[in-house]
C-alpha cells in the first residue's frame, strides 16, 4: 500500500464502456417510431379532417384536428406508468415488443380510416401500445454503465429531434399519392383514390415492424430479475502507475473494500467523487422532486417540448389555411419540402454546429439564447401571409410572379432555418442540462420523468392551438386576436422559458461529477 499510495497522483484513468450497439439499435428503432407515430400526420391532417367531413365550417377544422394529434399523446401519458411498472415485473422485452407491434398494426389502421372516430380510435390506440418510451430508456439504463450512459440518451435525443423533423417531410410527399402525382402509377389505382392518406402511416408501420423483427433477433432480457443476472452494483476504477494497475471495488452494502485504500481515494482528488458508493448518490423519484435544480431543468425540457408541438401544429393549420384567412394555401407537397429542406438544415446545425456553439455559450446559455430567436420567429412567421396575398394578386391579374415567388419562399425559409436551428440548439442543451442535473445513477429517473411531463404538454399542445387558432378566425376579431393570437402566445411562451434560465445555475453546463 504504501507503493500504491507514493503513486497515487499518478494519471487516473476511467476506460469508457463501448456502446452496446445491438440494444441501441432497437432502442433507435422504437424512439423513430414513436417519434414518427407522433408527428408524421401533421402534413396532411388538416385534409384528412376535411375528406372525413366532420364539420361543414371551415373555422371549426383546427379544432377537430387538434383532437386527432393530442390523442396519441393523450393516450402515452396514460399507458406510461402500467407499461413501466409491467416491465419491472415481466421484463423489458415482452413489454417493448407487444407495444410496438401493436403501435405498427394501429399506425396501418389509421391510414385505412375512413371516417374521424375510426382515425382518432386507432390514434388513442397507437398511444397506449406506444407509452412505452421510457421502457426504451430503462433498457439503456440496464445495458449502459456510468462511463457510457450520458453517451448513449445523446444518441436517442439526436435520433427523436431528427425524426421529429423527416417524417413529416415523409408524410407531406408520401400523401394523397394519386391527387398529387396525378402522372404517376399512383392514380390509376383505386387503392389510392380511396386511402389518399395510406403511404405515411404505412411508412411509420414499416420502421415500427422492423423494431419489432430486430428487437426480437438481437435485444435479449435485460431485467436482471429475468436475464439470470444478479444485479451488481459495483463501482470500478483502474488506477495506473508505472509498475501495475490496481482495481478497487466498492459494493453498495458495504464500506470500502481496504480501509487502507481509503487514503488512496483522498489523495487522488477530482476522481474520490467518481468512487463513492452507489448508495450514497442514488435518489429515489421523491428525493429528486424535491430538488429545485431538477424540476428547473425538467421545466426548461418540458417548456421546449410545448413550444415545439403547439409551432409544429399551428404551422400545419396556418400553412394550409385560406389566404385571405390569413394563411399560405399551400398544399401537403408544399409543407413536406419546406420541411425536407429544413430537415437537412436541422441536421447541419446538429452536426457541426451546435458543438461549437455549445462551447462557446455553455448549453444553459445556448438554451436562452435558442429561446429569444424562437421567440422572434414565432412573431413574424404570420407575416410570411403578406407576400403570399402579393403573390396571389399578381397571379389573378396574369403577371409576372417571379419576384413575389423568391418573396414569399425565401422569406418563409429564413424564417423556417432560424426555427429550426433554434430548436435543434434548445433542444440538445436542455437535454444536456436534464443529464448534468443529477449523477449518472438518476439518469434513467431524471429521463423518465421529463418523458412524462414533457408527454403531457405535448398531448395539451395539439389541442390548445387548434382550438386558439379556430377561435381567433371564428370570431373575425382584429389584430393581435386575429390569427396571429397563436403565434403571439407560443413567443411569450418562449420568453417565459428565457427567463426560467436564469434562476438555474452555470453549473449545469457540465456534468454533476465535474461540478463538484
Amino acid at each position: 500500500m504504501d507503493e500504491i499510495q507514493d503513486n497515487s497522483r499518478e494519471k487516473v484513468e476511467v476506460k469508457a464502456t463501448p456502446l452496446p450497439w445491438k440494444p441501441l439499435l432497437v432502442v433507435i428503432l422504437i424512439v423513430m417510431s414513436e417519434a414518427t407515430n407522433l408527428v408524421i400526420l401533421f402534413p396532411f391532417v388538416v385534409f384528412m379532417v376535411r375528406d372525413f367531413g366532420i364539420t361543414d365550417n371551415e373555422d371549426r377544422v383546427g379544432f377537430y384536428v387538434g383532437i386527432l394529434a393530442s390523442a396519441f399523446p393523450f393516450a402515452q401519458v396514460i399507458s406510461s406508468l402500467p407499461i413501466g411498472l409491467a416491465s419491472d415485473k415481466f421484463g423489458r422485452k415482452p413489454i417493448l415488443m407487444i407495444g410496438i407491434l401493436g403501435a405498427s398494426f394501429a399506425m396501418l389502421g389509421f391510414g385505412l380510416s375512413t371516417n374521424f372516430y375510426a382515425a382518432l380510435t386507432f390514434r388513442l390506440i397507437g398511444g397506449l401500445l406506444n407509452g412505452n418510451i421510457g421502457v426504451a430508456k430503462s433498457v439503456l439504463g440496464d445495458v449502459t454503465d456510468k462511463t457510457n450512459q450520458t453517451r448513449a440518451f445523446s444518441v436517442i435525443g439526436f435520433v427523436f429531434g431528427a425524426a421529429l423533423i423527416i417524417a413529416p417531410a415523409i408524410g407531406g410527399y408520401t400523401s394523397d399519392p394519386a391527387g398529387n402525382y396525378p402522372n404517376s402509377i399512383f392514380a390509376d389505382i383505386k387503392f389510392f383514390t380511396t386511402y389518399k392518406y395510406f403511404l405515411p402511416p404505412f411508412f411509420g408501420f414499416l420502421v415500427g415492424i422492423t423494431g419489432f423483427i430486430l428487437g426480437m433477433i438481437l435485444l435479449k432480457e435485460t431485467l436482471p430479475s429475468k436475464s439470470g443476472k444478479e444485479e451488481e452494483d459495483t463501482t470500478k476504477i483502474v488506477v495506473e502507475n508505472i509498475e501495475s494497475p490496481i482495481q478497487l471495488e466498492y459494493d453498495s452494502n458495504s464500506e470500502l473494500i481496504e480501509e487502507e485504500s481509503k487514503k488512496v481515494v483522498d489523495d487522488i482528488g477530482e476522481s474520490s467523487l467518481l468512487l463513492q458508493p452507489t448508495l450514497n448518490r442514488k435518489k429515489t423519484i421523491w428525493g429528486l422532486i424535491k430538488d429545485p435544480k431538477v424540476i428547473g431543468t425538467i421545466s426548461l425540457y418540458t417548456f421546449i417540448s410545448f413550444i415545439t408541438i403547439i409551432g409544429d401544429e399551428i404551422y400545419a393549420i396556418w400553412a394550409v389555411d385560406e389566404i385571405n384567412s390569413g394563411g399560405l394555401n399551400f398544399s401537403s407537397e408544399d409543407i413536406g419540402l419546406t420541411l425536407a429542406i429544413g430537415g437537412v438544415f436541422l441536421l447541419c446545425i446538429q452536426l457541426l454546429v451546435f458543438p461549437k456553439l455549445c462551447k462557446w455559450f455553455g448549453s444553459l446559455r445556448l438554451y436562452q439564447l435558442s429561446l429569444l430567436f424562437l421567440a422572434a420567429v414565432y412573431f413574424s412567421l404570420p407575416y410570411i401571409n403578406i407576400p403570399a396575398k402579393d403573390l396571389y394578386k399578381n397571379k389573378e391579374a396574369g403577371n409576372d410572379i417571379l419576384i413575389y415567388q423568391i418573396e414569399l419562399w425565401g422569406g418563409l425559409m429564413l424564417i423556417l432555418f432560424v426555427r429550426f436551428g433554434s430548436n435543434v440548439c434548445a433542444f440538445t442543451s436542455a437535454m444536456l442540462c436534464l443529464n448534468n442535473s443529477v449523477y449518472p445513477e438518476n439518469l434513467g429517473s431524471i429521463n423518465g420523468l421529463g418523458q412524462m411531463t414533457s408527454s403531457l404538454f405535448r398531448a395539451a399542445g395539439p389541442f390548445i392551438a387548434g382550438f386558439v387558432y379556430s377561435f381567433s378566425l371564428s370570431q373575425n376579431l382584429s389584430f393581435p386576436l386575429n390569427f396571429h393570437l397563436i403565434f403571439i402566445l407560443n413567443s411569450i411562451l418562449c420568453i417565459i422559458a428565457f427567463l426560467v434560465g436564469f434562476i438555474l445555475p452555470r453549473s449545469l453546463d457540465k456534468p454533476l461529477l465535474k461540478q463538484s
